[in-house]
This record gives C-alpha cells, sequence and structure tokens, in this order.
C-alpha cells in the first residue's frame, strides 16, 4: 500500500481531479492521469478507496432550497462531566441532529454538535435545561447560514510537482478570491416521499450512492418499495433543482492517520476575517471546509476552518497564528482521531415535512419532554 511518500504520479492526479470534479467521466479521468485504459481507472479508484484516500461519493444538500421556510445549521460546543454515551443518547433525542463531535478533552469533557434549525430559541431552551440540570457544565450556539465550502487537497503544482504537506501560513491577509457559499433561495416546488428518501440516503451514503442498491436499502430497512426508475428521476429532479450537490471527500494521506481539527477565526473587520478564512491551507495538501459561524449571542462572524491534514501541521499551528494581531479572538478545538468511538452522524430528518406547505418545523418541544423524562428517569439504553 502507498504511504504519503511513494504515492504515484497517476494516482495523484486521479486524486485531485476527483477532489474538484466528483461526476468527472472515467474516460477523462484517464486521459488526463496519463492512463491508458478507463477499467482500469475504475480499479484505482477502488484500491485509493480501500487505502483511505477516498471516501464516497456522498451529497450535500442546500438547506435554503430545499423548504420554504428558513432552515440553517445550529452548532453548539458543549462541555461536560457525565460519560460520553449518557450525553450522546440525550442528544440523539433531538430529531434533527446531524453530527457530534468528540473533542480532546481540557478541563472537561467536550463535544461539538450540529443540528439543522428552524426554532432556535426553542433548541436554546433544550441546552439552557441541560445546563440547568448540570448535565452540561457550559455550552457555546452559532448558527451557520452559509454552506460549507469544500476544498480537497492538492496533490501536485500545474508542473506535476508535489505540493507540500505543511501549510505555510506566512500570507494568512493576501488578497484572495472569496467564494460565493450563499445558501440558494426556494426551489418553488414540492418534494415527494421518494425525493425525501433520496435525500437522507445519498446524504449518508448509503449503497455508495447507487441507486438499486438505495431501492433494496429502502424496501428491505423502511419498508419503502421505491423502483430503480423512480430514484432515477427523482434523483435527476434534485440535482436540477440545485438542492443536493456531488462530492468525495479526498484524504491527504490516509484517512486513519489524519488529525483533524476546527478553527475559528474571526477580526474586526468582516473583510480580514475573509482573507483569514479562504488563504487558510490554500494550494497544498490538507482538506478543508470553509464557512461562518455567528455567535448565537451576536457578535461579529467567525471565519471557520474544519481541517483534515497531516498530523505534523498541528506543531506550529497555533504558534503560527499568534503572528497575526489582526486576528482578534481564535478558538481551536482538536477532534478525537478517525475512528472514534463516539462519532456520531445522522441524515437530514425529513419525518416532518409538509408537502403542501413545502415547509419543515421540528418538534422541539417534544424532543424537550423526551429528554426531561430521560434526565428524570435515568434509565438510558446504552448505545
Amino acid at each position: 500500500m502507498e504511504t504519503e511518500d511513494n504515492l504515484p504520479l497517476r494516482r495523484k492526479l486521479i486524486l485531485q481531479y476527483l477532489g474538484k470534479v466528483p461526476n468527472i467521466p472515467n474516460e477523462r479521468l484517464a486521459r488526463l492521469s496519463n492512463y491508458k485504459n478507463s477499467v482500469y481507472v475504475s480499479a484505482v479508484k477502488r484500491k485509493l478507496k480501500q487505502a483511505g484516500y477516498i471516501s464516497g461519493p456522498y451529497f450535500d444538500v442546500d438547506l435554503g432550497r430545499f423548504t420554504r421556510n428558513h432552515l440553517c445549521r445550529l452548532i453548539a460546543v458543549l462541555m461536560f462531566r457525565r460519560d460520553y454515551p449518557y450525553v450522546i443518547n440525550l442528544l440523539k433525542k433531538i430529531g434533527s441532529f446531524v453530527t457530534l463531535y468528540p473533542v480532546f478533552e481540557q478541563s472537561f469533557r467536550m463535544m461539538v454538535t450540529s443540528f439543522v434549525c428552524t426554532d432556535q430559541g426553542k433548541m436554546k431552551k433544550i441546552f439552557d435545561y441541560l445546563l440547568h440540570c448540570n448535565i452540561l457544565v457550559h455550552y457555546d450556539l452559532y448558527l451557520q447560514n452559509s454552506s460549507w465550502h469544500l476544498r480537497n487537497p492538492l496533490f501536485v503544482d500545474q508542473n506535476n510537482e508535489p505540493v507540500p504537506l505543511i501549510p505555510s501560513l506566512d500570507r494568512l491577509l493576501d488578497d484572495t478570491e472569496v467564494p460565493d457559499i450563499s445558501l440558494g433561495e426556494f426551489c418553488g416546488e414540492s418534494l415527494t416521499r421518494c425525493d425525501l428518501s433520496l435525500i437522507e440516503d445519498l446524504f449518508l451514503g448509503i449503497g455508495e450512492c447507487n441507486l438499486r442498491k438505495i431501492s433494496q436499502y429502502e424496501r428491505q430497512k423502511e419498508g419503502l418499495f421505491l423502483t430503480y426508475s423512480e430514484l432515477k428521476l427523482s434523483a435527476r429532479k434534485l440535482l436540477d433543482l440545485n438542492i443536493i450537490r456531488e462530492y468525495y471527500n479526498v484524504y491527504p494521506i490516509p484517512r486513519e492517520k489524519c488529525s483533524r481539527f476546527i478553527l475559528l477565526m474571526r477580526s474586526s473587520h468582516g473583510e480580514k476575517t475573509d482573507r483569514l478564512l479562504f488563504n487558510f491551507g490554500k494550494n497544498v495538501r490538507i482538506q478543508e471546509r470553509l464557512t461562518y459561524w455567528t455567535p448565537f449571542s451576536a457578535g461579529q462572524d467567525y471565519g471557520v476552518v474544519q481541517c483534515v491534514c497531516h498530523p505534523s501541521f498541528l506543531i506550529k499551528l497555533l504558534q503560527d497564528l499568534d503572528r497575526y494581531g489582526e486576528i482578534e479572538d481564535k478558538k481551536f478545538y482538536f477532534l478525537r482521531s478517525f475512528p472514534a468511538s463516539f462519532w456520531v452522524m445522522q441524515t437530514i430528518n425529513t419525518e416532518w415535512y409538509d408537502p403542501e406547505t413545502c415547509t419543515l418545523y421540528y418538534p422541539y418541544d417534544q424532543y424537550l419532554e423526551e429528554i426531561r423524562a430521560a434526565v428524570e428517569s435515568e434509565c438510558l439504553a446504552p448505545l
């Protein structure tokens, strides 16, 4: 198996093009990476996936185009003393949660969690209750009203020379292009049960997003009889409406060797925050997702970097950032390595979607009552 030191050039090119153009045909990929046979490209992609350089394909969902009412992501950074399984089981009672990432512990156990949010006040009420009951020691809430901008690793430059695994942070305030990562507007169409089921399955990568496997999964697990033809028409509809977008996760080195962190940075000037964010890790061999988080308690937006990198990048990261007086505030969360026992990812819950109004509202009062009952009984089932 190749390591980060001896990946052949042709495989680096396949990774690089897949990271940028996830639906690139094998014939074109073969030409660009200097393979003679497109069939062999399929075999190479399988080997790269087995070696931990690729996962997917997956599909991101544009929350702005999904429903008529406003959806966003709510991020909660939680600190607690209780065991991970106990807290995770409580949070899983909030039917809109999407991800739970454990953070390396400091004074307390920590997690970064995210939820699809339709009522910010009622979500805060749930966390206030957990704080009041001493389940939580502290929490911070942020709202994400933009999409994630995925930048997969660059492996070689225009001359096919290798690019560094360790980014330089010398030019974070240079002028740079700032992509539009705003959420789209409501698509104007109602979604069917088939559309909604497909959104959920593609988001999690069920059956590696193969529609025939998804059809089998829905029949066996969910009791829904969705034919391949129905799913194909639904997939075309969702793509044409720009509700879903395909992507691959491409890793700079095999993913079990990678380190992961979330970095928040902000300046007193929004333009400088933009530069700090989109110059970070530019044109190097790391994977990053970039966006903005707004503190729930108001204040300037943070530029957010969710990064997957070679472990040696962490050695000087915070020290190098300290050189920038323009960064008035930063927060760093070092995530537990993959695979982690307490990582949880769940698809977007569409159970409460109303096809007549094209709206989605979650029953947060019901979630709170279920959490209250579990806390009072202390009888949660183990994970």
